[in-house]
């Protein structure tokens, strides 16, 4: 488990494995071509990082704030946002695969020539978004336990 505040350069290429990011801030960075597999945020911000060409597998982002992310032709696999702060995030190109939105704000999020495969949101993150959005991105809405 990490605390950690990272303002550095530019992060390229890197991968990181079965990593947990707990009251970090990784915010205003940005991001080329590297690999998160496994790998969990915890009220972490990310406000404003810029990602190009990136892979997200096996991720978890829990009461984070992503207010502002850039994410240009990144996938995202088996992925959940839980009580995220996505308003004003842009995704440009890419996928995302059994993703889901749990409780999140998808509110002025942008998902422009993205493919949803198997993803869902839940009742409290489709209230932030406009239904002809949902229907757009083929994100149905699923209630859960």
């Amino acid at each position: 488990m990490v605390n950690l505040e990272f303002n550095e350069s530019a992060l390229a290429y890197a991968q990181v494995i079965n990593a947990t990011f707990k009251d970090s801030s990784l915010a205003q960075n940005t991001w080329m071509q590297i690999n998160l597999t496994n790998t969990r945020f915890e009220n972490t911000r990310l406000v404003g990082t810029q990602s190009n060409r990136s892979e997200f597998a096996d991720i978890e982002f829990s009461n984070s704030n992503l207010s502002g992310f850039k994410c240009d032709l990144c996938r995202f696999t088996n992925s959940t946002f839980r009580k995220v702060r996505l308003d004003g995030a842009r995704f440009l190109g890419g996928s995302f695969a059994n993703t889901r939105f749990l409780n999140s704000d998808l509110s002025r999020a942008d998902f422009v020539g993205v493919r949803f495969e198997n993803c869902s949101v839940d009742a409290a993150t489709a209230k932030t978004v406009h239904p002809a959005m949902l229907k757009k991105w083929n994100l149905p809405v699923q209630e859960q336990p």
